[in-house]
């Protein structure tokens, strides 16, 4: 995959993400938070050389921070 699609594909990825965590914290936690949530995960491996499993980790880490904030909860839109 070229880096270009690569990009491309982990930014799909991200929105997607932020449509799950919107659809499961919403209510609890407004959607500019959730993004911002998100931007600060994925912040963190930015400099990841293997992009592969950049929103696996970037969705485990925003998750945690919902959870750790007592905001929202499991439903069935979560997965752990």
């Amino acid at each position: 995959m070229s880096l270009s699609a690569q990009a491309q594909h982990e930014h799909k990825a991200l929105i997607r993400l932020r449509d799950q965590l919107v659809s499961a914290y919403g209510a609890q936690v407004p959607a500019e938070e959730i993004g911002a949530l998100i931007e600060a995960a994925a912040a963190k491996y930015a400099a990841a050389a293997v992009r592969d499993f950049v929103p696996l980790l970037v969705e485990r880490d925003a998750r945690a921070a919902l959870r750790r904030r007592g905001r929202g909860g499991v439903g069935p839109a979560e997965r752990s």
